[in-house]
């Protein structure tokens, strides 16, 4: 029976991976046809609207989604105690949103730049946004939360790949409105989805239960996800938007952070779950097995993401120029400057150290953490947006993350004794360097796309040999690869030290 099911959890981790990466692929592809057909000023325009209805999503959230994963799966199957509490949930998420809205129609144009007053004509389209995105991870909850992620992950990349057909349909005719509304008809599609997947656990017979512990349990997650919003990409974004006279600084900005996202999530978007389960389960009783986890993740992530954050940090002026144009030949130096904090940042750790300190049960730490990141994030954006623009965004995002990563690799230290990777950072970092000089310095001759291949090609071989020269792994990690595959390659071999 355990076999069974530790099958079917994996089966279901395999399908909620392989979801995630293509519905993400799906939505990057969106971006870039938006980008370049809107140009930079509309570009920025649009990515802060979006910014905003996702803060009115996110102050309405309430943690739902968090309390149904978390009480779900302990009662088995769907039930009258079930539905109720889904219903209860789901209406104190909706009733939330009303609020919300309710006071952002009052605040908003007083806070909002002169140049923003257009957004009321299409204000009704982006509640209904704000709305559908509101619903749509609580309704995914119920399927994922019973492991039916298969069903779950279809549902999401159809509903992105209907999005990304109807803007290749529209073509030339791209405007924000009709953006706008290609987004509401997928986020429809998707509520349609979920709903209809997840009919056994809302509809039908109901029973009254206790509601207010899961709320409680929630609104703790709730108060991390509204930090987490002005410690990413929306939150920077919404201060550009309400900072900055002109709507170009939002636009490279975004255009920057969504390829530092794909360089971070391409091969480890699946790693945060999966950490987060085995870290809960060695918590319980095997602490230092707990720990060597954390190492081996630790050291595993770092070598996956720093070679493709550096070689993006070289290639950086020729990619913008292949994906989204000339026009955002100004987003290079933003793109490096985060780059570089997310780069610096693997030094302490980064999502993993949530992970471990969550296991532990030590969920205000995280909150703290996050908090005092946050607040740091949020002054530097009042002094650095006004007179630097995009740049300064950037200064004051990176050094909130960079923050954040040290507290919680410091939190995990003290916590649990878990010495920080440094070692094995400094010797990806110095293969990284060494490899990224060696493509740097390849004269530019062709086509952008030529040199991006040349110089890739560049890079690997140079990483390759520089990382079998500095060895950065151990032989836990290996014997977690090995895991992983059944087998372990050779060559994997000449990459690990003696500890």
């Amino acid at each position: 029976m355990r076999g069974t099911a530790s099958h079917h959890i994996a089966r279901s981790a395999v399908w909620n991976h392989a979801g995630k990466v293509a519905e993400y692929a799906l939505f990057y592809l969106s971006t870039i046809v938006i980008a370049r057909r809107l140009g930079v000023e509309s570009n920025g325009h649009l990515a802060g609207v979006l910014s905003i209805v996702q803060l009115l999503v996110v102050l309405s959230a309430a943690g739902v989604e968090v309390s149904l994963n978390r009480f779900l799966p302990q009662d088995g199957g769907a039930n009258p105690g079930t539905r109720f509490l889904v219903a209860r949930l789901l209406g104190l998420r909706l009733g939330l949103y009303a609020a919300v809205c309710a006071v952002a129609v009052f605040v908003l144009p007083l806070v909002l730049p002169s140049r923003s007053s257009d957004w009321a004509q299409f204000l009704g389209i982006l509640i209904i946004l704000g709305l559908l995105r509101s619903a749509t991870p609580v309704l995914n909850m119920l399927l994922v939360a019973r492991f039916r992620t298969g069903q779950a992950a279809t549902v999401g990349v159809l509903a992105r790949g209907a999005e990304f057909s109807a803007l290749l349909i529209v073509g030339n005719a791209i405007t924000i409105p009709v953006v706008l509304a290609i987004f509401v008809a997928g986020s429809a599609m998707q509520v349609a989805g979920c709903a209809v997947a997840s009919r056994v656990e809302w509809a039908g017979a109901s029973r009254r239960i206790p509601v207010m512990p899961v709320v409680t349990f929630g609104a703790v997650f709730w108060l991390n996800t509204i930090i987490d919003y002005f410690l990413g990409r929306q939150g920077d974004i919404m201060f550009l938007t309400l900072l900055r006279p002109e709507s170009s600084s939002a636009s490279l900005y975004d255009v920057a952070y969504s390829i530092v996202q794909v360089g971070l999530l391409v091969l480890t978007v699946g790693f945060s779950g999966v950490s987060l389960a085995a870290l809960s389960q060695y918590a319980v009783g095997d602490r230092a097995r707990m720990g060597t986890f954390y190492a081996v993740v630790v050291r595993i992530t770092s070598l996956l993401t720093i070679p493709v954050l550096s070689f993006l940090i070289v290639i950086a002026p020729d990619l913008l120029n292949v994906v989204y144009s000339d026009k955002y030949a100004g987003a290079v130096d933003i793109l490096r400057i985060i780059l570089g904090f997310r780069i610096l940042s693997r030094l302490f750790a980064t999502g993993e150290n949530a992970d471990y300190l969550l296991a532990l049960g030590r969920v205000w730490t995280v909150v703290q953490v996050g908090a005092v990141a946050a607040c740091c994030t949020v002054a530097m954006h009042l002094v650095l947006i006004p007179r630097w623009g995009a740049i300064g965004a950037a200064c004051a995002g990176g050094t909130g993350v960079l923050l954040a990563n040290a507290m919680g690799g410091i939190a995990v230290k003290r916590t649990g004794g878990v010495e920080l990777q440094w070692r094995a950072w400094g010797r990806i970092m110095a293969a990284a360097l060494g490899a990224g000089l060696a493509s740097f310095l390849i004269p530019h001759f062709g086509t952008p796309i030529l040199h991006i291949a040349i110089a890739g090609v560049v890079f690997l071989i140079a990483f390759v040999l520089l990382m079998v020269a500095v060895r950065p792994l151990q032989r836990e990690d290996l014997d977690a690869v090995k895991a992983v595959l059944g087998k372990l390659p050779e060559p994997l071999r000449m990459l690990a030290g003696s500890r």
